[in-house]
C-alpha cells in the first residue's frame, strides 16, 4: 500500500536539480559561491516546493591594507508560484528565507524573488530571478531592514535538470 501511494505521488511530480555558481576575482577581492538545488513541482499545480544548500567565500582587503575572510554554508528553503506560462517560458514568484551560518552566528532575510524560466527541452530549464523584495537582519546578505531593489548586482541565473 506505501508502495502505490508513493509511486502515485511520484507520478503527478515533477523532480529537478540544478543550481547557481559564481566565481570572481578582482584586484583586492575573491568570491566564490555554489549553491546546489532540488525541487518538486506538482503535476497540474502551480506550486513548487525547493531548497538550495551552498557555500559562500569572500576574501578582501580593505583600505589599510588588512585581510579579510568570510565563510557561510547558505540553506535558502522556498516555494514557487508559477504565475504565467507563454510558450517555453514561465513567470514565477519564489517566497521563502535564506540562513547563512557563519563562524560568529548567523543570518537570514526573508521574502519574493521575481523570475522566469526557459525550458528548450523537457529536461533543461534556465532559471533568471531579478530582484528581491523583503527583509534582511543585515549581518550577512544586505543592509538591515525592509525593501525591494531590482538592480542587475541582484539577478541570478541558474540552470536545472527535470526528471
Amino acid at each position: 500500500m506505501a508502495l502505490a501511494f508513493v509511486g502515485t505521488f511520484a507520478a503527478n511530480a515533477q523532480c529537478w536539480m540544478g543550481g547557481n555558481m559564481s566565481f570572481w576575482q578582482g584586484d583586492s577581492e575573491t568570491k566564490f559561491s555554489i549553491a546546489p538545488e532540488i525541487g518538486y513541482s506538482f503535476y497540474d499545480n502551480p506550486i513548487s516546493l525547493a531548497a538550495a544548500f551552498g557555500y559562500n567565500y569572500y576574501s578582501y582587503e580593505d583600505d589599510l591594507g588588512d585581510d579579510h575572510t568570510t565563510d557561510a554554508f547558505v540553506v535558502s528553503p522556498y516555494i514557487r508560484c508559477n504565475l504565467a506560462y507563454v510558450d517555453q517560458f514561465s513567470f514565477f514568484l519564489d517566497g521563502g528565507a535564506e540562513m547563512a551560518f557563519l563562524s560568529d552566528g548567523t543570518a537570514w532575510r526573508a521574502g519574493l524573488k521575481p523570475g522566469v524560466a526557459f525550458s528548450p527541452t523537457g529536461h533543461w530549464t534556465a532559471v533568471a530571478h531579478m530582484g528581491f523584495l523583503g527583509y534582511d537582519d543585515g549581518k550577512y546578505f544586505g543592509d538591515k531592514g525592509f525593501g525591494m531593489t531590482f538592480d542587475a548586482s541582484v539577478v541570478s541565473l541558474g540552470l536545472y535538470y527535470n526528471f
